[in-house]
């Protein structure tokens, strides 16, 4: 940050240097001071300003980097140039031409708004919104200048990312919460749909299309997910449509999940398929304490952050090296899990990608019991064969060391059901050692070795023996083999990371063997890849069928585009099989341009492709273009979603695919009766700024703030700020809220503001007949239900303030303390505040004590 900002400062006063620019100055009244500069979430910073009257001129590169907003000079130095949220989003500030263009506008701005002085560009207070969304209300009293935005920042997001990963390595210090919110079960509500159009034109294929649609809602408590599917020139029909029934109760041990409809199989092969069935367990969505880690690694661009989410949940992350090499280790947990990275740049990036691993160790806690069952009919692959089938499951953590399982396999593969008992177990060795296996009665098993001697390197093995029919005369037997390497590779002058990955399949008399290597290291200050792969195949011997290398590098000249050229060779003759060079780059906010060419020099064809994507606030579009033989294929698609409010009756759209995700709708209104519930005749209430652990925060015009994109049925906190109410006298007892939301709905939450009133008084010592004020004393304010409704420390001369609100309150001094003290009161006292919307003020609630010394109350 720092470095960041005087480069900045460097580059804005190279910029200034010009004479036209010299030729700029301030206004002639204007005050040099410094202003306290505010962002919600985020801190504070003092920063220079110059006012002049009751405006102020803030300097764009302060601003910037205290934003993380990042800053580039342009050609010649007179112009800067960046993007602000995400990389579609960019401006350039061009002091000699006295113009700013954002987001594909352009304006141009007079010396009153824009100027620059000292070697600094100034822009007015007033000119950051309308121009970059970035709105900065002044406080001439408090020499104060305060931001909102309509969008999140890149240091918003890193303030929230910091706490959620806080949060990682504190899961023991549970917070305090005002409230937890549980998700509201309903007959019937609709949610969400999401929808998907593609389509094309080949000169020989003709016009080709797809289309596929979804809905989203809860039905009978749980989440209810339609979906179909299909091409542009075909019918809708029963074979292309799917459904899934889920309820989820994490409070509910004996049965925590309930899954009904077309689901994923349970079975292994050969009786994978498409399974309609239902399913139960007491598997809890929010994951517990596990044991051992599974390593992941890979590259991305230098020094990103990367985040590593499993089954929707952070659980790590880490930050990229120098060349790109990043490394996880994941905590273990049940079977299959769906793992997702999120890379994010220096300046606001964001990248993501989903992956599919299936992690075969499990540990459970020492004594749990865990367990699942499942019972439908599978259609199995390539077959019109529908079996009925039934799995059942449970494990058992024998200690932290070990935990043991098994169950069977139930299937009605012919006449008669045939059973496949199966056992399976985990074992932790070491830290460093992992060793897993399972196996089934007539349909094989598998064993893994998972190694990590360190923080840098690891090795794992696998093996695995299937049965591909349960014909007997027909049976055949598939093995596979594999064992994956990851280690740094530090030579003379040349620091890089290495990978090698080996698989060896054996079926139906046949071995294959393939093996894949990469080296990444940074040649010239740019990322190089460098890999290999060979592949042997034979029934007796292995024959060496193939050897091929290839190299890739990326590199963004001057800031004006991603470019990624690669190459590809054939090792044995030495010749260049392929090559391709990928471009991208961002043309104006919310439009991405993709070329790219590919040759391939063995058939001598070349493949050339030029696309756009539009990112627009209720689609994702794409248009393009292919050339290939000379014949164009022109492609074209969108996506997005559609979701109900059915709360507040509000439709919303957005470019993301919003099915089997959450979202939330924070109402916040004026609690005039003091009741905490929201009443028709009460005002809601604008202001209320909102941060949450997870999710995308929209503010709209009606005071509703929505949070969308959360993950379903896993905790999210919420902390609510009330800062920028309009009344000073107005505020919110709840400010930090614990949220469990239902997927494919809105959930619904009040916040209450209250009208707080002021309470001021004194605790006086009658000594003699003589009053004496005396600090220290607590202070109690009791409701008429006899609750506490808060509790003062009387300071100096016996004052003591409190802010409630309205309602009948005794006020007292802590008996427990007096006693102790040797000290009595001498009554209590009585007060109503009153309600409104403007508060209440009640002064003299003076409160006497006297010595006692048999410590009795008078």
């Amino acid at each position: 940050m720092h470095r960041f900002a005087a480069i900045s400062s460097v580059l804005i006063a190279l910029v200034l240097a010009s004479p036209e620019l010299r030729a700029q100055q301030a206004p002639a009244s204007a005050e040099e001071i410094l202003v306290q500069f505010t962002v919600p979430d985020v801190g504070s910073a003092m920063i220079p300003a110059l006012v002049n009257d009751n405006t102020v001129f803030l300097p764009v590169a302060d601003v910037f980097a205290f934003l993380r907003i990042r800053m580039d000079t342009l050609g010649s130095g007179t112009a800067v140039t960046g993007f602000i949220g995400d990389e579609h989003r960019t401006y350039r500030i061009d002091p000699a031409q006295h113009t700013i263009e954002f987001a594909g506008n352009q304006q141009t701005l007079g010396p009153e708004k824009m100027f620059s002085s000292e070697g600094r560009t100034y822009l007015r207070n007033d000119q950051f919104g309308p121009i970059f969304g970035l709105f900065c209300a002044f406080n001439f009293r408090d020499l104060e200048v305060r931001l909102h935005t309509d969008f999140e920042l890149p240091a918003v997001r890193d303030m929230k990312r910091e706490r959620a990963r806080r949060a990682l390595h504190h899961g023991a210090e549970m917070p305090f919460f005002d409230r937890t919110v549980r998700s509201t079960r309903t007959v019937a509500t609709p949610g969400v749909a999401e929808w998907a159009v593609n389509g094309g034109m080949d000169p020989v294929i003709g016009k080709t299309g797809s289309y596929s649609m979804g809905l989203g809602g809860e039905v009978l408590g749980g989440s209810l997910e339609a979906r179909i599917h299909g091409a542009a020139d075909s019918l809708p029909s029963l074979n292309n449509m799917s459904f899934r029934w889920r309820y989820v109760d994490n409070d509910f041990a004996p049965v925590r999940q309930i899954t009904a409809g077309q689901i994923g199989s349970p079975l292994p092969d050969p009786f994978r398929g498409t399974a309609l069935a239902a399913s139960i367990t007491n598997r809890s969505t929010i994951r517990s304490n596990v044991y051992g880690t599974y390593v992941i690694q890979d590259r991305t661009e230098p020094l990103w952050g990367v985040e590593l989410y499993a089954d929707g949940r952070l659980v790590d992350f880490t930050t990229a090296d120098s060349i790109g090499l990043f490394r996880f280790e994941l905590p273990i947990n049940y079977g299959a899990t769906e793992v997702q990275l999120r890379f994010y740049g220096p300046w606001g990036e964001v990248r993501m990608m989903d992956r599919a691993i299936h992690i075969p160790y499990s540990f459970l806690p020492s004594g749990t019991v865990e367990y699942s069952a499942t019972g439908g009919v599978v259609n199995r692959d390539g077959t019109t064969q529908h079996d009925p089938f039934l799995h059942i499951s449970a494990q058992y953590g024998v200690g932290p060391m070990l935990t043991v399982g098994g169950g069977a396999y139930v299937v009605n593969a012919g006449a008669a059901g045939v059973v496949f008992p199966f056992m399976q177990s985990s074992l932790r060795l070491a830290d460093w050692f992992l060793l897993s296996g399972t196996y089934s009665q007539g349909l094989g098993g598998d064993v893994s070795v998972s190694i990590v001697p360190g923080t840098t390197a690891s090795l794992s093995m696998g093996y695995s023996q299937r049965y591909a029919s349960l014909d007997e005369t027909l049976r055949s037997e598939t093995r596979k083999a594999t064992l994956n390497l990851a280690t740094p590779l530090n030579l003379p002058g040349l620091h890089g990371g290495l990978t090698v990955d080996i698989a060896d399949n054996i079926s139906d008399g046949w071995n294959g063997v393939v093996a894949e290597e990469s080296f990444v290291t940074r040649l010239f200050d740019i990322p190089l890849a460098i890999g290999s792969k060979q592949e042997w195949i034979g029934q007796h011997s292995l024959q060496l069928l193939s050897v091929h290398g290839n190299a890739h590098f990326t590199f963004n000249p001057f800031g004006l585009a991603l470019i990624r050229p690669s190459v590809e060779m054939d090792m044995r003759t030495r010749q260049v099989t392929s090559c391709s060079v990928e471009l991208s780059r961002s043309i104006v906010q919310g439009v991405q341009l993709d070329v790219s060419i590919y040759r391939d020099m063995v058939v001598r064809q070349t493949t050339s492709h030029v696309g756009v994507q539009f990112t627009l606030p209720f689609a994702l579009a794409s248009v393009g273009a292919q050339i290939q033989d000379g014949r164009m294929n022109l492609q074209g698609g969108s996506s997005g979603s559609v979701y109900y409010d059915n709360s507040n009756s509000m439709v919303l759209t957005s470019s993301r695919t919003g099915m089997d995700r959450a979202s939330v709708v924070i109402r916040p209104f004026l609690d005039v009766n003091g009741n905490g519930r929201y009443d028709s005749d009460e005002p809601l209430v604008a202001g209320i700024d909102v941060t949450a652990t997870s999710g995308t925060i929209r503010h709209s015009s009606d005071t509703l703030i929505r949070i969308l994109d959360l993950d379903p049925n896993v905790p999210v906190i919420l902390s609510v700020d009330d800062a920028h109410l309009p009344n000073v006298s107005w505020r919110t007892k709840q400010r930090t809220l614990q949220v469990l939301p239902a997927a494919d709905r809105f959930e619904s939450i009040d916040v209450p503001i209250v009208v707080a009133g002021e309470v001021n008084g004194r605790v006086l010592l009658d000594n003699n007949g003589k009053l004496e004020g005396m600090a220290g004393i607590i202070v109690r304010f009791r409701r008429e239900d006899g609750s506490q409704a808060d509790s003062v420390i009387t300071q100096d001369g016996g004052e003591f303030y409190s802010t409630m609100a309205s309602g009948h309150y005794t006020v007292t001094v802590d008996a427990d303390q007096l006693k102790m003290l040797q000290l009595a009161s001498v009554g209590s006292r009585e007060i109503d505040l009153r309600g409104g919307t403007d508060g209440d003020v009640i002064n003299g609630v003076d409160l006497k004590v006297m010595r006692d010394q048999e410590g009795r109350s008078k």
